[in-house]
């Protein structure tokens, strides 16, 4: 994935949903991030 990030990131872009998975395992899955999202102000407060 490192190695293909900006495809994953324009996919996401277009409405996809990409899913992360460890050893089959769903860990994360890749949304867009939004101007109005709540995280916008939290993230940077807890160092993310």
């Amino acid at each position: 994935m490192r190695q293909n990030l900006s495809v994953y990131l324009r996919r996401v872009e277009a409405g996809a949903r990409p899913r992360v998975t460890d050893r089959g395992r769903t860990v994360a899955a890749l949304t867009p991030f939004g101007r109005t999202s709540r995280y916008w102000t939290v993230w940077p407060n807890k160092g993310v």
